[in-house]
């Protein structure tokens, strides 16, 4: 009989991950395969994302706008970065037909980012900088 099991590791380097779950496999006698793919959205594209939510979510309250002022149905609800996220999420899934961000590789991500911010821009007037490395 033959299955697939996905094992996660939390380590700091790809690298200490795999030799990880190496030893573990060699001490059980079993045959293993080892896979990355790098095209992933990336763990600095997560963060820059919900620090870009959350500095959204601000000015958003600080200008007092709500989410009828985004979305079609009026109802004035406070914009937070939960519904912002999920916003955020819709795009994806409208855009790729992912319902996760998560499963978005780098170039997806990217084009929802601008995607999204556009939108905000256009209906809110706000424009902030997408968070990077470089800017931060």
């Amino acid at each position: 009989m033959n299955f697939t099991v996905k094992i996660k590791i939390k380590s700091k380097t790809i690298q200490e991950g795999k030799e990880h779950i190496e030893a573990l496999m060699k001490m059980a006698n079993l045959e293993y395969e080892i896979t990355h793919n790098p095209l992933n959205r990336s763990i600095n594209q997560n963060s820059a994302l919900h620090l870009y939510l959350a500095q959204l979510e601000d000015e958003c309250r600080n200008m007092g706008y709500t989410m009828d002022m985004i979305i079609k149905k009026p109802a004035e609800i406070p914009i937070t970065q939960t519904l912002l996220k999920d916003l955020f999420r819709l795009y994806a899934k409208k855009m790729y037909a992912k319902n996760s961000t998560s499963k978005l590789d780098k170039n997806e991500f990217s084009d929802v980012v601008n995607t999204f911010q556009r939108i905000i821009a256009q209906r809110l007037e706000i424009s902030l900088p997408f968070p990077s490395i470089d800017n931060n």
